[in-house]
């Protein structure tokens, strides 16, 4: 047993308090208070608001599993939640591969013998305007943004089902209500249909389903999609102008709205889109 002579233990405790408070500061994420009770999956958990809501879902002591195609990034989030004193483990998965998505809930039950909360953030950004559109890119934006997210709640529905039950988010966009580029809007519009009808499947079951409908947020999918280059500022503003709050999101609020409404003070919501757009559709609609 290591004894330490000469030292004010209360000092040394609270030299560390402070360190520990530092840390905090420098990630802008606390480490998990207590040892992972629940766990929760992330698809598209490697870039911005699945990023987001993977950090944060560690950030409240969940072990969290993050998927998506590329291993880089999920390693690189997993690895971060590591360093915190988080639990994490990160899966490449295609979402609209029914067999990616068995392997995804097996690896996670295999590990954590549960599921309680699952968040579907994997989407492909908008192929183009509808006259150029070939019709293998629509398939391609609709099996990965509605067909995945079928996927993955029925193979996650399974696993809550033994667990006694949990919760299901899929990231919607304002484009279901305002329009934009057709096969985003349809793929996002179907995914707030599959938000209401399973929902209705699934509630006796002790799982709730929702949809978190996004405005603009600052995030790597954005960026590409508005051609942002080197004047992202310049070339946002116009989006920005348009919510209430005059801004863009950070995925970290959206995440934030993710995680309440996975939480118990959340417990009477089901098979509804909460808005998270800075009053663009109170706006606009």
């Amino acid at each position: 047993m290591r004894v330490i002579h000469s030292v004010n233990v209360d000092y040394l405790a609270g030299h560390r308090r402070a360190a520990a408070r530092q840390e905090m500061k420098d990630a802008e994420m606390t480490e998990p208070a207590h040892p992972w009770t629940s766990v929760a999956v992330v698809t598209g958990g490697g870039s911005g608001i699945g990023r987001a809501t993977a950090l944060a879902f560690a950030q409240r002591g969940y072990a969290v599993v993050v998927a998506g195609r590329r291993e880089e990034p999920l390693s690189e989030v997993a690895n971060l939640i590591r360093a915190r004193g988080g639990v994490s483990l990160a899966v490449t998965c295609d979402v609209s591969s029914e067999d990616d998505v068995h392997r995804l809930m097996d690896r996670t039950t295999q590990e954590f013998a549960r599921v309680d909360a699952t968040v579907n953030c994997a989407a492909l950004q908008p192929g183009g305007a509808i006259l150029e559109l070939r019709v293998e890119d629509f398939d391609r934006a609709i099996a990965t943004n509605l067909r995945g997210a079928w996927l993955v709640t029925r193979s996650a529905a399974l696993a809550m089902r033994e667990s006694g039950g949990g919760v299901i988010v899929h990231v919607s966009s304002v484009s279901a209500m305002v329009g934009g580029p057709s096969d985003y809007s349809a793929s996002k519009a179907g995914l707030e249909g599959l938000t209401r009808g399973a929902a209705e499947e699934l509630a006796p079951c002790g799982i709730r389903v929702l949809a978190l409908r996004a405005g603009l947020f600052d995030t790597p999918m954005l960026h590409s999609a508005w051609n942002t280059g080197e004047h992202p500022e310049e070339v946002l503003a116009p989006g920005a102008a348009a919510t209430m709050l005059k801004r863009i999101g950070r995925p970290e609020e959206a995440a934030a709205a993710i995680l309440w409404l996975c939480s118990p003070e959340a417990s009477y919501i089901t098979g509804t889109c909460i808005d998270v757009d800075g009053g663009l559709l109170a706006r606009w609609l």
